[in-house]
């Protein structure tokens, strides 16, 4: 589902102020268009120029009772989260949900994750929304440092972000992100991926549509086709 502003409407052509990210192709069903109004929709808001970290058992690397999520973006749009370092989270720096749109995050470190290695631990930058901009990031020891999620509508972009001492991959990592773009993205020792994972991620399929790796590096990219 995309959120979009009609900006004009010429006969049966509707134009819209942002692309889709996936074709509505008839034989295939088609798409519909619904008036939607979102009283009191959060917007024009920002968090930047803040140190969070969370408060951990010094004695235990793995420990999971603290704080997960340092900043969540819901129900809002046309907001941003600049400048910040991220300490010792167990889950995300910073996660967009499907509700939020018109997101920019920019110039953000996230550092010492502390949690156990595994799924849904250590999604540092990761976005469900659309037209969300992640750029000049940089991630340690994350598990998917960078990522996009089920269906994530689109576009998404990540521009100029590295991470080190990746667990795991960064891409699109659940079912279906279409309009994904990875430019300038490093992560070091670890992959990038679009691909079918098949029945991992329980039955994720076909993770991206419509999607682009630029000018990246990683120890692996996988682009399935």
């Amino acid at each position: 589902s995309w959120l979009r502003e009609v900006v004009r409407v010429e006969g049966n052509t509707v134009f819209i102020d942002a692309p889709i990210t996936t074709a509505l192709d008839p034989q295939y069903g088609g798409g519909t268009v619904a008036k939607c109004e979102w009283n009191g929709r959060v917007e024009e808001v920002g968090v930047e120029n803040i140190n969070l970290e969370s408060a951990v058992d010094s004695t235990n690397d793995k420990d999971e009772d603290h704080r997960w999520m340092a900043i969540t973006i819901e129900g809002a749009r046309n907001s941003w989260i600049r400048s910040i370092v991220f300490k010792h989270f167990a889950g995300s720096a910073v996660y967009a949900l499907q509700t939020a749109s018109k997101l920019t995050v920019e110039d953000c470190i996230s550092l010492a994750p502390v949690s156990e290695i595994g799924a849904e631990r250590r999604y540092t930058f990761y976005t469900k929304g659309q037209q969300t901009l992640f750029q000049r990031l940089y991630s340690e020891g994350g598990y998917h440092d960078f990522s996009v999620g089920y269906l994530a509508a689109g576009p998404n972009a990540f521009v100029q972000c590295q991470a080190i001492g990746a667990h795991s991959f960064s891409g699109a990592i659940d079912s279906w992100a279409s309009g994904v773009l990875f430019d300038i993205v490093d992560i070091d020792g670890q992959t990038l991926s679009y691909k079918n994972r098949g029945q991992d991620g329980q039955g994720a399929g076909w993770t991206a549509a419509n999607s682009v790796f630029w000018q990246c590096s990683a120890g692996l990219i996988e682009n399935f086709r």
